[in-house]
C-alpha cells in the first residue's frame, strides 16, 4: 500500500490524497481517493472489506516502505 499527496484538489469532492493496495498474489490493484491524510486507515478497513466480499479472501499482512505491517497493527 502506498498514500500520496497531498494534491490539487478534486471537484467536487475535494480529494487531497490517493492511496494504492497490490495484491502481490492476484495482482489485483485497489485505488481510492482520500480526503485527509488522517482517513486512510478508514480507506485501509475499506479495502480490506471490499477484498472480502470478492471471493472471501483474508489478509493477513500489508507491506509498506518495504516493511511488513500485520492485520493487528490496525
Amino acid at each position: 500500500m502506498d498514500l500520496c499527496g497531498p494534491l490539487p484538489e478534486s471537484n467536487p469532492h475535494r480529494y487531497k490524497y490517493g492511496t494504492i493496495f497490490v495484491d502481490e498474489y492476484t495482482l489485483h490493484y485497489g485505488g481510492y481517493c482520500v480526503l485527509n491524510k488522517s482517513d486512510h486507515e478508514l480507506v485501509h478497513k475499506q479495502y480490506c472489506a471490499d477484498m472480502a466480499s470478492h471471493g472471501g479472501m483474508n489478509i493477513s499482512e500489508f507491506h509498506s516502505g518495504g516493511k511488513a505491517l500485520l492485520m493487528s497493527d490496525f
